[in-house]
C-alpha cells in the first residue's frame, strides 16, 4: 500500500484499488467569497444599468454553487481488475460514506 496527500494505492491480487480524496477544499472557500463578492456587488442601489445587476447576480449564484460543491469532501476509488474487461469507478461522498459507516456499526451492536 502506497500512501500520498490524499492518494491511496493498493494492491491485493490481481486487483489495483486506487483511491483519492478532495485536497482543493480551499479553493471552494474561494469561490463562495468570490460570490458572494458579486451578489453584494448586484446588490448595490447605485448600479447604472440593470443588466448588470442580473449579470452579477448570476455570476454569483454558479460561483456560490460551484464553491459548496468543491467545499464537500469526496471520495473516489478505482479498481483495476487484470482478469476482467471492466473498469470499476465509484465516486462517493466521504459525509454519506460516514453515515452509512455509523449506521451499519449501529446495527452490528444491537
Amino acid at each position: 500500500m502506497a500512501k500520498y496527500r490524499g492518494l491511496q494505492i493498493e494492491r491485493d491480487g490481481d486487483t489495483l484499488t486506487i483511491r483519492a480524496k478532495n485536497s482543493i477544499r480551499w479553493l471552494g472557500a474561494l469561490f463562495v467569497g468570490a460570490g458572494l463578492g458579486f451578489m453584494f456587488a448586484a446588490a448595490n442601489p447605485h448600479a447604472d444599468q440593470i443588466s448588470h445587476t442580473w449579470i452579477s447576480l448570476l455570476c454569483g449564484m454558479y460561483s456560490v454553487g460551484c464553491g459548496v460543491f468543491l467545499l464537500v469532501p469526496q471520495a473516489y476509488t478505482t479498481m483495476f481488475d487484470s482478469r476482467s474487461p471492466r473498469l470499476s469507478i465509484a465516486r462517493v461522498s466521504v459525509v454519506a460514506h460516514l453515515k452509512w459507516n455509523a449506521t451499519v456499526s449501529r446495527r452490528s451492536r444491537a
